[in-house]
């Protein structure tokens, strides 16, 4: 994905956080800050 000034679909950005969890791969997304854990995460990365 090309460089952007600002993206403002958070649509667009949780497919790409669940597809990535789906496939098991990590992903990082520069400029994206980082979520906060949710009870999911805090049982997967456990």
């Amino acid at each position: 994905m090309p460089p952007l000034e600002r993206l403002s679909t958070p649509d667009l950005l949780a497919a790409i956080e669940a597809t990535a969890a789906e496939l098991g791969v990590q992903i990082a997304l520069e400029g994206y800050p980082a979520t906060r854990p949710t009870p999911e995460t805090r049982e997967r990365d456990a």
